[in-house]
């Protein structure tokens, strides 16, 4: 597993996020407070504060793909 840190300012960003995460066959999960949350998943999505950082966890075989340029927007340190 990878882990990259995100952060959303709006919830259009969120909505973003969402629908790229459900365009992958991969799971996508945030690691926020002591929760593993599901990415796919509207009610989580709900859970998620604004401007803050929150870690989101993908499979090693998804880092390496078209992913992570469609995630580069929200990701904190893009150079990672």
């Amino acid at each position: 597993m990878r882990e990259f840190t995100i952060m959303f300012h709006s919830v259009n960003e969120i909505a973003q996020f969402a629908t790229i995460a459900n365009r992958q066959p991969f799971p996508v999960h945030f690691n926020y407070k002591d929760s593993r949350l599901d990415a796919k998943s509207i009610l989580s999505l709900c859970a998620l504060p604004l401007q803050t950082p929150v870690s989101v966890e993908l499979p090693d075989r998804a880092a390496d793909g078209s992913f992570l340029s469609d995630i580069a927007q929200f990701l904190c340190d893009p150079d990672a």
